[in-house]
């Protein structure tokens, strides 16, 4: 009766939970939506442009830049139940660098890319065995590897990585200096071989950089990125890996655009994006599903959702993922990344080192079809006046 009691009525915007007065495992049961300081399970790394990627358990990050400006080569884990961890690393281990793709396929991790500390663009292809914690770099079949990238995406669908995507010195002409790419990789995880896609359509998407390419069964949807020219990929590109063809699925919705956002499918036919910068370069706090069966953009205007937003607040280049506690009761989990100016503090470019869930159940109650909103409404909703900071507010 009690947990039925906080579930149904606690919502996160009058209070904030701390794990430091509350186990990991309680606070799944008395709240759908928290902020987690992490005290006492170790803070989130304090990097940004890091690469990461999760399964059902953890979330891993690794590389990025620190606060202190060095690039960095440390590897973390964040499981629900013991918070985040430093792993160990053995062997080959990558040298440090920034903006490059992680991979995750069973109990393997696989690094592609980034840039180096010297602006070099990289592209060596490591592998991290998880149980053994040991690095091996791969050299593939036939000694393909795709040009050097940075901010790519990677995904992977069954037993092959799919890498879209991403800054690169490939560009038509020579002179132009470092362009963008739209071209897609795939690497078979049991052939060891890489190989450039060349798709049968003549739909193509543009060439990008911070987007995402999110598997939803056995196809990829591209969402977000930046182009050359800075103008933000507002539409949904469909990848099918069976056909090898590339099609546009649903309407452009201007609004809906970023880029350095997070990405991830949920329950079978939705993709859910938080966060990125939009097309004025704002960080943004929104929140929106794609609908992939109904090819349409959603928005969820429930309590816990509307709370999840104000808390986790605007940021670009976190990490994300969906995680079940040992009650498998699965979050969406968001953390990290770098906010251009901290409210609270009034600091300039903060690197953030929060970690934000929010219970799945409720997502998908009070969805609406997205409607785009205005440049002004957008920035009252980016900062919010000292009433809702106080949570005096009325809704009218």
């Amino acid at each position: 009766l009690i947990e039925t009691f906080f579930c149904q009525t606690i919502y996160f915007y009058k209070f904030q939970l701390y794990i430091s007065i509350m186990p990991m495992a309680m606070f799944q049961e008395v709240a759908a939506v928290a902020n987690l300081v992490n005290e006492g399970f170790g803070d989130c790394p304090q990097v940004e442009r890091f690469c990461y990627a999760s399964d059902s358990r953890s979330i891993y990050i690794f590389g990025g830049i620190g606060f202190d400006e060095h690039y960095k080569d440390q590897l973390y884990r964040f499981k629900i139940g013991s918070g985040w961890e430093e792993l160990d690393q053995c062997g080959d281990f990558p040298l440090s660098r920034a903006d490059a793709c992680l991979g995750l396929n069973g109990n393997k991790l696989y690094l592609f890319g980034g840039t180096n500390s010297n602006l070099v663009l990289l592209n060596d292809f490591i592998e991290y065995d998880i149980g053994l914690k040991t690095w091996r770099r791969i050299a593939p079949a036939g000694g393909y590897l795709p040009p050097p990238l940075s901010k790519a995406s990677m995904c992977n669908v069954e037993l092959c990585l799919y890498l879209f995507g991403g800054e690169t010195e490939q560009t038509e002409n020579a002179n132009m200096g470092r362009g963008y790419s739209n071209k897609i990789y795939r690497y078979s995880i049991v052939e060891h071989k890489w190989e450039e896609i060349s798709p049968k359509s003549t739909v193509r998407p543009p060439a990008v950089c911070g987007c995402t390419i999110v598997a939803v069964g056995r196809k990829l949807c591209l969402i977000g990125g930046i182009a050359r020219d800075n103008s933000i990929n507002d539409q949904v590109y469909v990848f099918d890996t069976e056909k090898e063809t590339w099609n546009l699925w649903g309407e452009k919705a201007p609004g809906v655009g970023r880029a350095f956002h997070s990405a991830i499918a949920f329950a079978g036919h939705y993709i859910l994006v938080y966060g990125g910068k939009d097309q004025e370069e704002w960080e943004s706090s929104n929140f929106f599903i794609f609908d992939v069966e109904k090819r349409q953009w959603f928005e969820s205007k429930c309590d816990e959702v509307r709370a999840f937003t104000a808390i986790a607040g605007e940021r670009f280049g976190h990490a994300a993922g969906i995680l079940r506690d040992h009650h498998n009761c699965s979050s969406l989990v968001v953390c990290g990344g770098v906010r251009d100016q901290d409210f609270a503090s009034g600091i300039v470019q903060t690197i953030l080192r929060d970690l934000n869930m929010l219970e799945l159940t409720v997502i998908l109650e009070f969805l609406i079809p997205y409607h785009s909103v205005s440049r002004d409404s957008k920035r009252a909703e980016s900062k919010p006046s000292d009433c809702a900071a106080n949570n005096d507010c009325i809704d009218l």
